[in-house]
């Protein structure tokens, strides 16, 4: 299910509150990374967990990760431990997917 309309951008206070507010199982972001204002020569889909994130987190990401290099044959760059709110915020196991294409 997707806490949002499809086509439709929402922002990381918003998606943080909706999903918080619905009480998914899951939280799951998805963006493509460009570099600047054009896109660039960096490929790959990442996944991004916070910095502490619990088992079953890092279950999904492992998951999702080798699903989507499987599926889309791009480069591996791996899950990474960072700090961003909107992995931070949620209640639930949350999972940020970074593609450069």
């Amino acid at each position: 299910m997707f806490a949002h309309k499809t086509q439709e951008a929402v922002s990381l206070v918003t998606g943080i509150k909706l999903a918080n507010s619905m009480n998914v199982d899951a939280f799951v972001s998805i963006h493509a990374n460009v570099f600047d204002s054009d896109w660039n020569s960096a490929n790959g889909i990442e996944t991004l967990v916070y910095s502490a994130a619990r088992k079953e987190t890092m279950t999904i990401a492992s998951l999702t990760q080798n699903a989507l290099i499987a599926a889309c044959n791009r480069v591996d760059r791996g899950v990474k431990k960072v700090n961003y709110a909107v992995l931070l915020e949620t209640k639930m196991p949350a999972v940020h997917k970074a593609w450069a294409l």
